[in-house]
């Protein structure tokens, strides 16, 4: 009879299931709102570094590219990508 009395009373004192409140969801960010507040950083220069130039090599290199792009004219139209060798393979 005391076990059953015992049993009873640590049954009443456990809580029901699904009695609780679920925990609240955290608020998710509307579709796009994270995108726009980067894109918003990325603007203003908030969170923008120091400017580096290039030196050295690489500066020489960046200068050569520059300057032979003027020795050959720029096409009319430019082939398309899938026609270009290569295209679609992931190289």
């Amino acid at each position: 009879m005391k076990a059953r009395l015992l049993l009873c009373a640590c049954l009443f004192a456990l809580p029901a299931r699904g009695a609780e409140e679920p925990a609240p969801r955290p608020e998710t960010p509307r579709v796009g709102e994270r995108t726009a507040a980067l894109l918003e950083l990325q603007r203003d220069g908030r969170q923008a570094g120091r400017s580096q130039p290039l030196r050295g090599p690489q500066a020489e290199a960046a200068r050569r590219r520059y300057q032979q792009s003027f020795s050959h004219p720029i096409p009319d139209q430019y082939p398309a990508a899938s026609s270009m060798p290569g295209a679609g393979t992931g190289r």
